[in-house]
């Protein structure tokens, strides 16, 4: 019987004991240096002598936002005039090039051999022209003296125009030639980048067939959709403010077309929206366009009065004299203060904070 209890003290009672000593350990109980809880007075912070500002209620414009894509206002598409194969061709995505600047070279040997031809034949037709002239020279007198009948001086001066009319004709053809030859040259219309490089060394240029494409960067606007209900209010030359987030960077830019028709899928209409010159800015780029459809009544508080610490954004209200840290959401920025989504209710007295947070609520992508 003795044996049977301790060998059931030795299965359940020990390994219970090693548990609790355990937890006993874990929880400090054999330590002499742990802090017990409790709790620590927070410190009043006073608001005598800071400078402070309030929360207002004011009447905003209300906006919605709109996406928009980057597009160049004017495409430029550069191709051959003249049948050719390209010996050379520089135009690599995204290289610039000032107007009139080489884009590509065309196989010219055809049209200098003719050319050399024509010059060939050229100098063959001056020197019957010579002898035409010389002829003339020496019947017209005898014809006045009716010392040759007229049919023979008419054939002198037929002759005579005729070597003129060919010396001409030669003259031209070399004129039209040397233009030619000037088309294998493809130059630059414009001064702009390159979008895409469509033709390679060796392909066959052909009038009309696109050698590469290229956009004028001075000259961009955004392609906007509007939701029908909206764009009945937008009119030529209204000034929106966007934001292309790429570059984190906003502005104010007209109105200079509203396509005809929508998008009966999306029921949205398109507008274009001149955009100010910046060296990074693209086609393609994504971007936002506030359009204004209304105004509303939001809490506003001026950007110095905006604390951030972590992930919190709060402000110092002042209460009966005391500072209290409250935690407010905000939305977007209108002129130098911010929309309050939530935490505030308008008529707060607020501490003017020495650091405002303005540029990191910028960075931060408070909407």
């Amino acid at each position: 019987m003795i044996k049977k209890m301790v060998r059931l003290i030795a299965r359940y009672l020990i390994p219970l004991l090693g548990i609790v000593l355990l937890m006993m350990f874990l929880l400090g109980f054999f330590r002499k240096d742990v802090i017990k809880g409790g709790r620590a007075p927070i410190p009043h912070k006073w608001a005598t002598g800071l400078p402070s500002t309030s929360a207002v209620i004011e009447e905003i414009p209300l906006v919605q936002e709109a996406t928009g894509t980057v597009a160049p206002e004017y495409k430029v598409t550069v191709a051959a005039r003249i049948t050719g194969h390209i010996l050379k061709i520089d135009a690599a995505a995204g290289r610039y090039f000032k107007k009139g600047e080489i884009i590509a070279i065309l196989d010219s040997s055809e049209i200098k051999t003719k050319i050399a031809q024509l010059k060939q034949a050229l100098n063959k037709a001056k020197a019957i022209l010579e002898l035409a002239q010389s002829d003339y020279n020496r019947d017209k007198p005898l014809f006045e003296q009716k010392a040759i009948p007229a049919v023979e001086f008419d054939h002198t001066t037929a002759a005579l125009r005729t070597a003129q009319a060919e010396v001409n004709r030669l003259k031209n053809a070399i004129k039209e030639a040397k233009v030619q030859l000037s088309y294998t040259v493809v130059k630059s219309p414009i001064s702009g980048r390159v979008i895409d490089r469509i033709a390679n060394v060796g392909d066959l240029a052909v009038p009309g067939k696109p050698l590469c494409t290229m956009y004028d960067e001075h000259h961009l606007w955004i392609e906007a959709e509007v939701p029908e209900d909206i764009a009945t209010h937008i009119k030529l030359g209204d000034e929106l403010s966007y934001e292309i987030e790429a570059l984190n960077s906003k502005d104010r830019g007209k109105v200079v077309e509203i396509v005809p028709g929508e998008n009966p899928a999306t029921r949205t209409e398109i507008i274009r929206i001149r955009i100010s010159h910046g060296k990074n800015v693209i086609p393609g780029m994504f971007s936002r366009v506030n359009l204004i459809v209304g105004k509303e009544k939001r809490v506003l508080i001026p950007a110095n009065t905006v604390v951030k610490t972590g992930q919190l954004t709060t402000v110092d209200v002042i209460q009966n004299g005391e500072v209290f840290k409250r935690t407010v959401q905000l939305g977007r920025k209108v002129n130098d203060k911010y929309i309050v989504l939530s935490g505030l209710s308008g008529g707060e007295k607020l501490v003017i904070q020495k650091s405002p947070f303005e540029t990191e609520v910028e960075r931060g992508g408070i909407k």
